[in-house]
C-alpha cells in the first residue's frame, strides 16, 4: 500500500436545512468565494476545473468562475443536485 498521509478534521455542529424532514443543504454564514470554491473543487472533491489558460480570454474566465461559484453555492445550500457539480468534472475529461 502507498504511504498515504491522512488528517482528521473535527467539525463542530453543522446546521442543515430539513424541509419535509430530509436534509436539504448546509446553513452557511456567507457564500463561498471563487477562491474557496476552486480549492474545494480541485483539492477536496478532485474535480479539476478550467484554468485561465484554458479560456479564450479574461472575460470568458471571469464568467466561468462566476457561474462555477454560483452553482457551487446553490449545491452547498441544497438548491442544486450533485449532477450539477459533476458536470464540471465531465467538462474536463477527454
Amino acid at each position: 500500500m502507498e504511504n498515504i498521509k491522512t488528517t482528521t478534521i473535527k467539525l463542530k455542529s453543522v446546521k442543515v436545512l430539513i424541509p419535509n424532514g430530509f436534509s436539504h443543504g448546509l446553513v452557511t454564514k456567507r457564500p463561498a468565494t471563487t477562491r474557496e470554491v476552486r480549492h474545494i473543487m480541485k483539492n477536496i472533491l478532485g474535480i479539476v476545473v478550467n484554468e485561465k489558460d484554458d479560456m479564450y480570454d479574461k472575460e470568458e474566465y471571469e464568467e466561468y468562475n462566476k457561474e462555477l461559484t454560483e452553482t457551487f453555492n446553490d449545491w452547498l445550500n441544497g438548491n442544486a443536485d450533485d449532477q450539477t457539480i459533476m458536470e464540471y468534472a465531465g467538462d474536463c475529461s477527454d
